[in-house]
């Protein structure tokens, strides 16, 4: 696909070869969009995370692991993201990553949330880069340190693109790391609605606020010298994450708290929901919609 532009499936789909989505361009397929699993050819899209070895950013996979004739989104991170052509080098041992060619993640920072109790910290589940993550199921990953925390590190996801219905159950006051498992922004405001109360009167899954993520300082691997705090959205719009210390060029100024979630989430992203009820998290072809990032409907993604 040309760079920036929206390719949109109405009915079918058979992925032959490489569909290669380049810079902010997006595969949308729509609710009766089926995806032939017999081929076995894959989607590369790029996206952007800090560079910083320190600093957390919530993924979500676009991509599951090819299998031909097998609709099964899943993947190991190391099978999914790319250094350009090159695997990336998952680090086994130690905490920092590598500015390397390819480079190196250190794959002890690779971690999910999956229907856990409500803030508990230590019900994280350690995934590493050969742990199974579903399709809509969020993961943590630091950057390899090829730059400071204001600066991108590009990771290319390669695999069989996620399309249709991605169902996760959550069970009563538990949280989730979710993401949009999809190679297009999805619209934050379908997902808290078909999440939600419906006009039928149906018990709603989720609280209807989304959480994101905002590491930005520290400079440290060491929990309790973190800077970072959780940005919201919900139907009020959104509210960015509160900012420590005075005169931060990317989060505040003076310390007022400035960069904040919108209604469209993009490519790649992870973010808390909760429970309040048992249920299902479902993500469909519904909300899906083709919103370039860098303006302001978009959700953060740092």
């Amino acid at each position: 696909a040309k760079e920036g532009h929206g390719l949109t499936i109405s009915h079918y789909m058979s992925l032959i070869g490489k569909l290669d989505l380049e810079g902010e361009s997006q595969l949308i397929q729509n609710l009766d969009s089926h995806l032939d699993v017999a081929p076995s050819g894959a989607l590369e899209r790029d996206q952007q995370g800090p560079s910083d070895t320190f600093t957390y950013k919530y993924w979500s996979s676009p991509v599951g692991k090819i299998d031909i004739a097998k609709n099964d989104y899943r993947d190991k991170v190391k099978d999914v993201m790319y250094d350009g052509t090159q695997p990336i080098n998952f680090l086994t041992s130690g905490y920092d990553g590598a500015a390397t060619s390819p480079i190196g993640i250190a794959d002890y920072w690779i971690w999910k949330y999956t229907n856990r109790p409500n803030n508990n910290y230590s019900a994280w589940q350690h995934v590493r880069g050969t742990g199974i993550i579903n399709a809509g199921q969020g993961f943590t990953m630091k950057g390899p340190g090829t730059g400071s925390l204001f600066t991108n590190q590009n990771y290319v996801f390669l695999g069989k693109p996620n399309n249709g219905d991605i169902n996760l159950t959550i069970t009563a006051e538990n949280d989730y790391l979710v993401g949009n498992p999809y190679p297009s922004a999805i619209d934050a405001n379908q997902f808290i609605i078909d999440n939600g109360m419906s006009n039928s009167g149906t018990a709603p899954t989720i609280t209807g606020t989304l959480y994101f993520w905002q590491h930005w300082g520290g400079g440290t691997h060491f929990l309790n010298s973190y800077d970072g705090g959780y940005a919201t959205y919900n139907f009020s719009g959104g509210v960015a994450a509160a900012s420590y210390g005075t005169n931060d060029p990317f989060f505040a100024t003076g310390g007022i708290p400035a960069k904040q979630p919108n209604r469209y989430i993009p490519v790649g992203q992870g973010f808390f929901v909760a429970s309040k009820n048992t249920g299902t998290i479902n993500f469909n072809n519904g909300q899906r919609v083709f919103r370039k990032e860098g303006n302001s409907n978009n959700a953060v993604t740092r």
